[in-house]
């Protein structure tokens, strides 16, 4: 019996499964074209053995951005500001970015063994080891809204409706002016 339940726990462990995009969406996120006023955001996590039937959450500001299993990546166009990314693990280690205009910013998804559970780390990758990542990958479907900064902001009517110390200026969140 005992021997049975592992050779089912073995067997059934590559069958990590998360939600996937349409291939039409795969190829124009594949692109890397940000578009005008925005800029792109990857995460991605290589097709390896290591990790390989643990499916992670990633969050981007507190928000569901997606799930990742081996072989997949998640894509988002952002506003320029800055944003935090969690890959959620047995440790978390959070990563800031501050995204411009018109650029790719991507992010490698390693995976360690944990004591309870699977470790992530996301790791700032250059331009073209991002897009080599990116390309050997594919698109998960994500959970964030096409703009997250956007939908995070979206109605804001008063200061304390805004992330950390950004304010609310004509219903939309934006950094404080700066002090003189």
């Amino acid at each position: 019996m005992f021997v049975g339940t592992v050779l089912l726990a073995v067997t059934t462990m590559g069958c990590a499964s998360v939600p996937m995009a349409s291939r039409e969406a795969d190829a124009a996120a594949k692109r890397f074209a940000p578009p005008p006023g925005r800029a792109n955001l990857y995460v991605y996590r290589p097709g390896q053995f290591k990790g390989s039937a643990i499916v992670l959450h990633v969050r981007i500001d507190d928000a569901p951005f997606g799930r990742t299993r081996a072989g997949t990546f998640l894509h988002a166009e952002v506003a320029p500001g800055q944003y935090t990314l969690i890959s959620q693990s047995e440790k978390e280690q959070p990563v800031t970015l501050r995204a411009e205009e018109g650029r790719n910013y991507f992010f490698e998804q390693a995976i360690q063994f944990g004591w309870l559970e699977a470790r992530s780390e996301l790791r700032p990758m250059d331009e073209p080891s991002g897009r080599a990542g990116v390309m050997g990958t594919e698109l998960a479907a994500s959970q964030a809204p096409p703009n997250p900064r956007a939908a995070a902001a979206a109605g804001c009517t008063k200061d304390v409706d805004c992330k950390g110390e950004r304010v609310c200026d004509a219903g939309t969140c934006v950094d404080p002016p700066k002090a003189r």
